[in-house]
């Protein structure tokens, strides 16, 4: 017995890079390691939605509570605000995601121009930490700040 087949065009927009709403400079791990002055490795206790972004009008703020588990550079408290936003270059974090977190400003900022990593498993979890801590070690970008236990 034949099955017929079917075929199904799509139409695709290309769009011209400067059209790309997240341009970056999306900077290298090593950089990012060295410019950011916090690094940490948490979890997401709860998100907030606040008002909207002057800067992007069409996007409202993220407030990530975030539970530091290993402070890598910068920040040794507890918990963190770290703060995204709804837009497409946002980072929109949700409760239970664990991530290592590249974060400046004040109040604390991150987007996905970072090379923020979700971490899947403990092992990931663990290479993450040894990546960050391997550029701090190699050339003294800012230390790690001490372990929390």
């Amino acid at each position: 017995m034949r099955m017929p087949v079917v075929a199904l065009a799509v139409g695709v927009t290309l769009l011209p890079a400067d059209a790309w709403p997240c341009r970056g400079p999306f900077p290298e791990f090593d950089e990012a390691v060295r410019s950011a002055p916090v690094v940490l490795v948490g979890t997401v206790v709860s998100v907030r939605e606040g008002g909207p972004l002057a800067r992007l009008p069409k996007s409202k703020e993220l407030v990530a509570l975030v539970k530091v588990e290993r402070a890598l550079k910068g920040s040794n408290a507890g918990t963190v605000e770290v703060r995204g936003d709804t837009s497409s270059c946002g980072w929109r974090p949700r409760p239970g995601m664990r991530f290592l977190l590249f974060a400046s400003g004040t109040p604390l900022g991150t987007s996905v121009l970072q090379p923020n990593r979700y971490l899947n498993t403990d092992a990931d979890r663990d290479k993450a930490i040894r990546d960050v801590l391997a550029v701090v070690d190699a050339d003294g970008a800012g230390g790690p700040a001490p372990r929390r236990d």
